[in-house]
């Protein structure tokens, strides 16, 4: 990790072969989606790129990755609540077209022998 934060053109790959298989099935485990888990160390990465400056030197960097990783699964768990709880939303303020072109107090929804 220290090299890779040097800027040594081999580090990275060296510490992703040697971290990632580790961290995909960590991931695997928190979300029970092989996919998403991909998804999940793809950001973890690019975590660990944006903030290779705030490494601690010579600490081992898999507790760090680690928690890279479950700050990612966070915020995708946050972002599929939030989702859900948008598409809740607009489901449950859904009117027929009928109801909204009705006037008040008139049935939006007359009797068969009626239409025609």
């Amino acid at each position: 990790m220290a090299r890779y934060c040097d800027g040594e053109l081999g580090a990275f790959l060296r510490l992703y072969e040697g971290t990632a298989p580790r961290i995909l099935t960590y991931l695997a485990t928190l979300t029970a989606d092989t996919g998403m888990a991909r998804e999940l160390l793809q950001e973890t990465f690019l975590r660990l790129h944006e903030n290779r400056a705030r490494y601690v030197r010579g600490a081992n960097p898999v507790p760090w990755i680690s928690t890279l990783a479950h700050a990612c699964f966070l915020q995708r768990q946050k972002s599929l609540r939030a989702a859900g709880r948008e598409r809740s939303r607009a489901a449950g303020s859904f009117m027929p077209p009928a109801v909204l072109h009705s006037a008040p107090g008139e049935s939006a929804f007359a009797p068969a022998e009626k239409i025609r």
